[in-house]
């Protein structure tokens, strides 16, 4: 008897130098979203994703569920997926499921008002407030959350605040009067397969299905991966920012040498992420220039193997040692090489030290 033969799995193919050129230029926006569907996108978050969708159909009334993590993990692509779960499997219509941000949140503003201005028609099952994060004054934020929590039994049963690590400030999260301890949700951090894979439906996306399965692991080489999603605790890697980061490597044509090896085939590799690194212009005083290069010398020495842990104002001082920077010139140092994005803030905002 004749046994069926089984199709052979599709071979992956590598891309070009100006097949990956030509991707990166027809992505519509910077954050690399355009034009995909959420749950398109969505990759990696399954545990997150079904701890929400649970917590928000299991929970008693009067739950206030928190989702407090850095620009760019992923968070209002997760409400998004979820929403639609909700939709999808009954629980909540979309229009049943508020979503907004804090910004629309008034002194003074009564649930009435907020329905009128939010054009809430329906009775609410779960609403969704999001931007609670360091960009808005510290006491503006609580005042927005003393409104929010108003909200909360009344009118809403079940609310999902979302914004940065701003969600785990006791003073802020402290305003929240409620029956109920919050409940945190906390994303997965993000992995080299996590990447491969969002980078991959985005270069299938606008490439075409009929490019087939593209092999990611000879387009990242593991020196590459390293220095893209480094070993730190917390995790500091977002899906985001690695892949804004791609963008602006393929955007720039003298680092793949488009104009000699168009049809040479694209690879990111360690040295690539050195060169590109080496081409920002950084311009620092001399004190922050000696800052930045003990800097260099401290990561060196460490070993990848192990996850290099977080540091404190206090820690980096008694590292660095006071002489030439003083101790009252450390933070505003630290503070710049934050905003040039050198260092990662990870600590909880409007915290000392």
């Amino acid at each position: 008897m004749a046994t069926e033969k089984k199709d052979s799995p599709q071979p992956k193919r590598q891309l070009t130098q100006s097949e990956l050129h030509v991707a990166i230029s027809k992505f519509p926006g910077r954050d690399m979203l355009g034009g995909l569907d959420s749950s398109e996108l969505f990759v990696g978050q399954k545990g997150p994703r079904k701890r929400l969708f649970d917590a928000i159909t299991q929970s008693p009334a009067g739950t206030v569920i928190i989702i407090s993590e850095p620009l760019g993990a992923g968070k209002s692509t997760l409400i998004s997926v979820v929403r639609k779960d909700l939709e999808r499997r009954g629980f909540a219509s979309l229009d049943e499921s508020k979503r907004t941000s804090n910004l629309h949140l008034d002194v003074g503003m009564s649930f009435d008002k907020f329905s009128e201005t939010e054009k809430i028609t329906v009775p609410q099952k779960v609403i969704f407030i999001e931007e609670f994060d360091r960009k808005v004054p510290f006491l503006m934020q609580q005042e927005k959350m003393k409104i929010a929590a108003g909200f909360i039994g009344n009118s809403i049963p079940i609310m999902v605040l979302s914004g940065d690590y701003s969600l785990r400030n006791p003073s802020l999260v402290g305003v929240i009067n409620s029956n109920n301890e919050p409940t945190y949700i906390r994303l997965d951090p993000v992995t080299p397969e996590m990447l491969k894979s969002a980078f991959e439906l985005r270069l299938r996306y606008v490439l075409g299905k009929q490019v087939g399965k593209i092999d990611m692991d000879a387009l990242f080489d593991r020196e590459f991966m390293r220095y893209l999603i480094p070993n730190t605790n917390p995790s500091i890697a977002t899906i985001r920012t690695s892949l804004v980061l791609l963008q602006n490597m393929v955007d720039n044509s003298k680092l793949l040498k488009l104009d000699h090896e168009a049809n040479k085939l694209a690879k990111f590799s360690g040295d690539l992420y050195e060169e590109s690194s080496l081409r920002e212009p950084y311009f620092y005083d001399a004190k922050t220039w000696h800052f930045v290069s003990w800097l260099h010398s401290y990561i060196g020495e460490h070993d990848p193997n192990v996850p290099m842990e977080a540091l404190k104002v206090s820690d980096f001082i008694n590292l660095y040692g006071v002489g030439e920077i003083s101790e009252k010139e450390f933070p505003k140092i630290l503070g710049y090489l934050a905003r040039r994005n050198i260092l990662k803030s990870v600590g909880i905002p409007y915290v000392q030290d």
